[in-house]
């Protein structure tokens, strides 16, 4: 070999690495430049953040970018909006990195053309523990310029609200006592407050799932009372009217709830209170004639005077 194809080799060889040195270069300066721009520019030029479709919807005072329960029993899919001046090649692909909690989660390569179909990543369920958590992005073109994404912050909450002790409903002392009648009701507004007690970390969003029946788990009436951010810190009740009475008949009732939580998680169901009720308007009875074998006192099984006269009312054990 001589001396000339030597030097034109050795040369070829240096305008490449320089070719290189000048890429890797170039690509640092860029990111040097872009701390020191003012923050609004720097959101300017970040890419939109990574995409999770099983988010629920914000609620005044909650917790944001909630992932329901039912997306973190499974993988969970995460999708990547496309982004500008993709011209991947062979010689030139083009690279999309994910992080998940800063640290390198996946990584896709394109030497062809990004088609839309492929720009999502399953993160296995395994990953998927309580607590908040953090997904971003980043893009290699086939320039060999890198973009950042913006940050996705999600909460996963595995936790179901938990009352304290066994959680049963506090009734009006009366009711509890002597029964609930129609009596009562006319005198309160025809409807039933019973407080729910304290429970711990109420948030917004979570629900009381209340149940009045005729055995201690039934379910023939329920109904739900979704919390509010005015509610959380103050007294919360449940309101029972006199039509659901009515419709559930005279008789031992037995009432109940249980909390479930934005997310989905579900608490067990509170000891249920037991409650005598006799509320059924009294039919009116008109004595017969004077003398006739039927002229007797008539009997009321359940109400006099606006009390229960028969069993008992408390809390089911």
């Amino acid at each position: 070999m001589t001396g000339m194809a030597v030097g034109k080799r050795v040369g070829h060889r240096f305008l490449v690495l320089e070719a290189r040195l000048m890429s890797v270069i170039s690509k640092w300066i860029e990111r040097i430049r872009i701390l020191f721009w003012p923050a609004s520019w720097r959101k300017s030029v970040l890419l939109a953040p990574p995409l999770i479709a099983e988010l629920l919807p914000d609620v005044p005072g909650g917790e944001p970018n909630l992932l329901p329960s039912s997306a973190w029993l499974v993988p969970l899919r995460v999708d990547f909006p496309m982004w500008q001046n993709s011209e991947p090649s062979l010689d030139y692909p083009e690279y999309l990195r994910v992080y998940w909690n800063d640290e390198l989660l996946d990584e896709k390569v394109w030497t062809g053309p990004v088609q839309p179909v492929d720009l999502f990543i399953m993160i296995a369920q395994q990953r998927l523990g309580e607590g908040r958590h953090r997904l971003r992005y980043s893009v290699e073109t086939a320039n060999q310029m890198l973009t950042e994404s913006e940050t996705l912050a999600f909460v996963i909450d595995k936790t179901a609200p938990i009352f304290e002790d066994e959680g049963a409903l506090i009734f009006p002392q009366e009711i509890v006592s002597d029964g609930l009648t129609a009596a009562w009701l006319n005198t309160h507004d025809d409807t039933v407050l019973a407080e729910v007690p304290a429970y711990f970390s109420p948030s917004p969003g979570d629900l009381v799932i209340w149940y009045w029946s005729s055995t201690p788990t039934g379910s023939e009436h329920t109904g739900t009372l979704p919390l509010e951010a005015s509610d959380i810190g103050s007294t919360i009740s449940i309101a029972f009217d006199k039509q659901m009475v009515l419709e559930s008949g005279d008789g031992m009732r037995y009432v109940s709830y249980r909390l479930k939580d934005r997310s989905g998680n579900a608490g067990p169901r509170a000891l249920a209170v037991s409650l005598l009720v006799c509320a059924q308007p009294v039919p009116r009875v008109l004595p017969p004639p004077s003398g006739s074998e039927g002229h007797r006192p008539a009997k009321r099984q359940y109400a006099r005077s606006g009390r229960c006269l028969s069993g008992r009312s408390g809390i089911d054990t």
